[in-house]
This record gives structure tokens, C-alpha cells and sequence, in this order.
């Protein structure tokens, strides 16, 4: 397993003042035995003193009392993650614990917070390596939670367990809310482009993050589970640049990984209370589809979402992306009738058009940014409400 300290040599010497002893040198560089790495510096609230363990114990991410809100795949006690927004709630006391994680790429992004802090973004690097979650110290139990940013063709992951220096327990933490929503849909649904930082690149991977995405922003509005289904570049029929020979939204919905057809997703262990489909941006990028065949497609996929949930109100959510520009196709407009047509062709209870505006995301990129994800969360909530009073 390769070793990298994200957080620097501050970061370093400052666990070893906490465990109580200097750290040794190798080739002059601080260095602890210790099988845990930081990922970011150390919350300056820790300051109690904790002794580390001459071997941290290794707890595998199938054996740990963890609660875990998104699709994820049990191999060899560990959990494979692909699709983005899958977040991992832990409730630990006593010391630092850390995440192993082994990245199927450098792209791979995750946020992590220590009970109401803030939220800090951390980047797993190809391979296996152990990142510092947190320093529980105040003699209180605190809840960690991970979420994964990104999405399978940036990478997939397993997240192979957690490692516990000196007195640290895992705790079994809070249960999970008890309404769920289900969001399928492309990179929009993602979150793509949604964390633009000052200073950074208008663009790339570091971007995307699933947690400021409209699902889960309203999902943390409703108090309610979140399971975001999406890939970037898919549709109902095609991907963005026409292929029809990748994975859609009916063929990845049946997966625990989206681009794994062996990995099938049991729906019966997340039964969603309300369901929203965020679908027909990439269908419409190369042109306008025909309209008997993407229906006919989106009214196959709604009876199968009706027979996994039949309670389930289901919203066909409008493109926030689409437009109708002068001089060319109206993409949204035709999309829009798309979508009524397939209400009424489907003849299913409870299904029912969202209105979404249109977004102009910045001049880099099309995508919705955080904010307009937020005002698009401002208008489907009313009748996110509405329909999950009426489910009970």
C-alpha cells in the first residue's frame, strides 16, 4: 500500500503531538508507524492527548456498525462504490480513524465531515491508501460522514474498511431517515460542475460534487434518504454524442454499478417514497429524437420504476440545460412535449410533469452551478412536499 500525506508535514508533526510522542525520521522527513495518513489538517478544535497503539486495529468496511444511504456492492468485506452521492455515516469516539479506500483512478473525490462542521474535500490517488477522517477527542461520540463527489467513468472505488489508532471504537450511529427519495437521471442529477472555487480551474473532475446536487439538496431539506442513480452523457436512448451501444438509464438502473451488468441492484432493500427522472438532455444534444421511439422508451422504463415502487409518486423532471435558441431545433419545447406525451401514453397513477427553468450555468460550462442547483431544489420542493404528505 502506498503512503501519501495530503496534509503536509504540519499535519504530521500535529498527530504526533496528539498521540504524545515525537515522530521518527526517515530521510528527514517526519514519519509515523502508524497505518493512518491524513487527507487534510487536523481540526484544530482535537486537543486531547491520545496514545497511539504500537499497530492500528483494521476494522473491514463489511464488519463495521456503518450506516450507508446510496448503491453499493459487498465484495470480499469490503463495499464497491460507482455511483456518486453514496454517503457512509460513522459514529466514533476515543482517537483518529482513517478510511482505506483503493481508487480506480486519480479522479476520485470525496467530502468528509466531523459532526456540524464544515465539509472538506479530499482526493483519493489510484490504489490503496488510508485517509484521516477525523480526531474524535472531546470524550463524546462523534458522527463522521463520507460522501462520495464523483461518478463511475471517473473512477470507482472500494472502500476496503477503517483503521483506528489508539482507543478509537466505532459506535453504531443513528438510524436512517425513514422517507426516501430516489433520483435518476445524467450529470445534472450528478452534480456536475456544481463546486466552483475561486482560484481553481474552470473545469475538471474536482468540480463535480453529488452533495450540492438538487436531489440531495432537497433530500437534506425533507429529512429523507437520498439514492442518486445518474450518469453523465445518458439518456433513455442514447448517450450525448448519439451512441446507443452504452448503457442507458433503464439498463444502469438495475445495477449496484453502473457500467457492471453483473452487479444487480436487489430493489427491494430501497423502496423509494417518491421518485424524480431527470432524463432527455443527451437524447436532444445530437438532435431531436423521434418521438414514438422516446416514448415508447420512457413509457418502458416508467412501468418498470412502477412495478419496483407502486406507491412511489414518480415527477418527469423538465432539462435545466436545454433552450430554445434562435435560429435552431426548440429543443426544450419539444422535450417538454415528450414528456406530456409520455405521461399520457403511460397511464400510470401518480406520474406527473416538473417544471424546471432553464439554467445557464457559466461561460465554461453549460451545467447548472451550485447555486442555480439550489434554485432548482427551490422549485420542485412544493411539490416534493405535497406528494410525500400525501404517501404518508
Amino acid at each position: 500500500m502506498r503512503t501519501r500525506f495530503a496534509g503536509g508535514q504540519e499535519t504530521l508533526m500535529a498527530a504526533a503531538r496528539l498521540a504524545g510522542r515525537a515522530p521518527s525520521r526517515q530521510n528527514g522527513r517526519p514519519h509515523l508507524r502508524s497505518a493512518f495518513i491524513s487527507a487534510m489538517p487536523l481540526p484544530s478544535s482535537v486537543g486531547q492527548e491520545i496514545q497511539f497503539s504500537t499497530t492500528a486495529e483494521f476494522v473491514p468496511a463489511g464488519s463495521a456498525p456503518l450506516r450507508c444511504e446510496g448503491r453499493s456492492l459487498a465484495v470480499d468485506g469490503a463495499l464497491r462504490l460507482g455511483f456518486p452521492g453514496v454517503t457512509l455515516r460513522l459514529l466514533a469516539e476515543g482517537g483518529p480513524i482513517a478510511v482505506r479506500i483503493d481508487a480506480e483512478s486519480d479522479d476520485v473525490y470525496f467530502d468528509v465531515r466531523s459532526g456540524v462542521g464544515d465539509w472538506l474535500r479530499f482526493r483519493a490517488r489510484r490504489g490503496l491508501g488510508d485517509y484521516l477522517l477525523a480526531t474524535p477527542g472531546s470524550g463524546k461520540p462523534l458522527t463522521i460522514s463520507l460522501l462520495r463527489r464523483t461518478e463511475s467513468w471517473q473512477g470507482c472505488c472500494k472502500i476496503v474498511g477503517f483503521v483506528l489508532a489508539g482507543r478509537t471504537r466505532l459506535l453504531h450511529p443513528a438510524p436512517a431517515p425513514e422517507k426516501k427519495l430516489l433520483f435518476i437521471g445524467d450529470s445534472v442529477t450528478n452534480g456536475e460542475s456544481t463546486d466552483l472555487r475561486p482560484g481553481e480551474a474552470p473545469l475538471g473532475i474536482h468540480r463535480v460534487n453529488a452533495r450540492l446536487s438538487f436531489g440531495m439538496e432537497l433530500a437534506g431539506r425533507l429529512g429523507a434518504q437520498c439514492h442518486l442513480v445518474s450518469y453523465g452523457g445518458r439518456g433513455i436512448l442514447r448517450d450525448w454524442q448519439g451512441n446507443r451501444d452504452t448503457a442507458t438509464a433503464a439498463q444502469f438502473y438495475e445495477r449496484a454499478l453502473p457500467d457492471e451488468p453483473a452487479s444487480r441492484w436487489d430493489h427491494g432493500s430501497y423502496v423509494p417514497d417518491l421518485i424524480c427522472v431527470e432524463l432527455g438532455t443527451n437524447d436532444f444534444n445530437p438532435g431531436i429524437p423521434g418521438r414514438n421511439e422516446f416514448v415508447s422508451a420512457y413509457v418502458s422504463f416508467l412501468r418498470k420504476l412502477r412495478a419496483d415502487a407502486p406507491r412511489a409518486p414518480i415527477l418527469l423532471a423538465e432539462s435545466p440545460i436545454l433552450h430554445d435558441a434562435a435560429g435552431e431545433p426548440a429543443k426544450r419545447t419539444r422535450l417538454r412535449e415528450y414528456l406530456e406525451d409520455t405521461i399520457a401514453s403511460a397511464r400510470l397513477p401518480n406520474v406527473q410533469l416538473a417544471p424546471i427553468g432553464h439554467y445557464v450555468g457559466t461561460p465554461a460550462d453549460a451545467h447548472p452551478t451550485g447555486d442555480e442547483h439550489r434554485r432548482i431544489a427551490d422549485e420542485l420542493e412544493p411539490a416534493f412536499r405535497a406528494e410525500l404528505s400525501r404517501v404518508g
